[in-house]
């Protein structure tokens, strides 16, 4: 028998890597140029705190999305 791909926490981390790029793109810019950074309204992040939380948001989401691919690779290895 074989199991379903685990395409909803593939989903979910593909969204946090982009999430997290966005932060990590909005950090440097705001190191660089001494820039705010503003996703709506006024600027409620500093550049050091998107920095930091965009790389825990692309870790998290690369975790996610190997962890889905490698559980399909499993189960495919234990039931042909």
């Amino acid at each position: 028998m074989r199991s379903k791909r685990d395409w909803g926490w593939a989903l979910v981390g593909a969204l946090l890597l982009i999430i997290g790029a966005s932060f990590l793109w909005s950090g440097e810019s705001g190191l660089l140029y001494h820039a705010p950074i503003y996703f709506k309204g006024q600027s409620w992040v500093d550049p050091w705190q998107a920095i930091i939380g965009g790389a825990f948001l692309c870790g998290l989401g690369l975790f996610l999305v190997a962890n889905s691919l490698r559980k399909k690779k499993e189960d495919d290895q234990h039931n042909p």
